[in-house]
C-alpha cells in the first residue's frame, strides 16, 4: 500500500470520536536488535511505574487505557497493574526477525483491530505512547490537540523522522499506516519505524502538538534517560567553547 492509497481514504473528521489511550509493551524482548534494558523484571517495573501515569491522564481525559502486549506476557501485565491488556503476539518469526519497528507496526496493527471489534467498526482518536515512557501534561495536549487532521506527531523533515513514541490520530489511518509498515520495517536494513511512517505519511495532513511532547522514562534500546541524550551532545559539541569562556571568566581577561 503507498502512501497516496492512504492518503486517498478516510476523508471524514473525528471531532466527536471517543479516545483511547494505548500503550505498547514487550515484557520479555522478542525482536531482533540491539537492547540495553533486556531484563524482564526490570522492564514490567518501568511499565508498570508509567501504567499508573497513564492511568492518571486517561482518567483526566475521559478516554479508554488500552495495554498492548506483544511477548506473551499479558497476564501477568495485567495482573500487575489490573489493566485491561490486550495480547498481541507478532504474526510471524519473519516479523520479529525484522526487527522492533516491525513488531511494534503489527502489535498496532492487532491492537486496534481489536478496539475496532469494541466498537463495532466505529472510529476512534487513537493517542499511542510507547508503554515505557510517559509524557509531561499529556492530557493537556491530547485535549488541545487538533483532530482535523488524520495525525497529530512531532516530525522531523531534515531527517526524515516520525516520532513513533507519542502520536495521535484517526484509528482507521493508523491501521491502514501500520498495516503498510509492518512489511516495510527491517531494522537490520535500516528501515527504521521512523523512517517508514515518515515515508507513508508524505502528502498527508499531519499537524503538530500544540507544544513539543517533553518525554520521561529509560530508553530500552540505549539505557540513557529521555531528553538526556540530546543534553549531551549539545555539551560535547559546545566543550571546547565552554572552557574558553570559564578560562576567561576566571582569568578576568576581557
Amino acid at each position: 500500500m503507498t502512501a497516496t492509497t492512504i492518503a486517498s481514504r478516510h476523508a471524514s473528521r473525528r471531532g466527536t470520536a471517543r479516545t483511547y489511550v494505548v500503550l505498547t509493551a514487550t515484557v520479555r524482548p522478542n525482536a531482533a536488535g540491539p537492547l540495553v534494558v533486556s531484563d524482564p523484571s526490570s522492564r514490567l517495573a518501568n511499565y508498570v511505574d508509567a501504567a499508573a501515569h497513564w492511568r492518571d491522564v486517561a482518567d483526566r481525559s475521559n478516554a479508554s487505557l488500552v495495554v498492548l502486549e506483544n511477548s506473551g506476557a499479558a497476564s501477568e501485565f495485567r495482573r500487575a497493574t489490573n489493566l485491561d491488556v490486550v495480547d498481541c503476539p507478532p504474526s510471524s518469526t519473519q516479523t520479529a526477525a525484522r526487527g522492533k519497528g516491525a513488531c511494534e507496526a503489527d502489535m498496532l496493527r492487532h491492537g486496534l483491530c481489536a478496539i475496532a471489534d469494541r466498537e463495532h467498526g466505529e472510529p476512534v482518536w487513537i493517542v499511542k505512547a510507547t508503554g515505557r515512557l510517559w509524557v509531561t501534561r499529556a492530557d493537556l495536549l491530547i485535549r488541545l490537540s487538533s483532530r482535523g487532521a488524520d495525525l497529530v506527531a512531532e516530525i522531523d523533515h531534515a531527517r526524515r523522522w516520525f516520532d513513533s513514541r507519542f502520536f495521535a490520530g484517526d484509528s482507521r489511518v493508523i491501521s491502514d499506516l501500520c498495516t503498510a509498515a509492518v512489511d516495510l520495517c527491517d531494522d537490520g536494513s535500516g528501515s527504521y519505524l521512523e523512517h517508514v511512517l515518515y515515508d507513508l505519511t508524505l502528502g498527508r495532513q499531519v499537524d503538530r502538538f500544540p507544544s513539543r511532547p517533553f518525554l520521561n522514562g529509560i530508553s530500552g534500546s540505549t539505557g540513557v534517560p529521555y531528553g538526556k541524550g540530546a543534553l549531551r551532545r549539545v555539551l560535547r559539541i559546545a566543550g571546547p567553547h565552554l572552557s574558553l569562556v570559564h578560562r576567561r571568566l576566571t582569568s578576568g581577561a576581557p
